[in-house]
């Protein structure tokens, strides 16, 4: 997860999440543990898109 990952700002994250920047950051930090704890259960975790390498088209 790249904003897990700190490869992630939260300001792009907050973009990819449609979603005012300080409610982002709280929605994130709330659930970057869960998330975390995920990848050894999930079989699509390693699938999760990456917005820095393929960001939204706005338009």
């Amino acid at each position: 997860i790249p904003y897990a990952n700190g490869n992630m700002s939260e300001r792009v994250a907050a973009r990819e999440l449609d979603l005012q920047h300080a409610f982002a950051i709280a929605v994130l930090q709330a659930l970057r543990d869960v998330v975390l704890d995920m990848e050894s259960i999930d079989p699509y975790f390693d699938e999760i898109r990456d917005a820095n390498e393929n960001p939204t088209i706005e338009g």
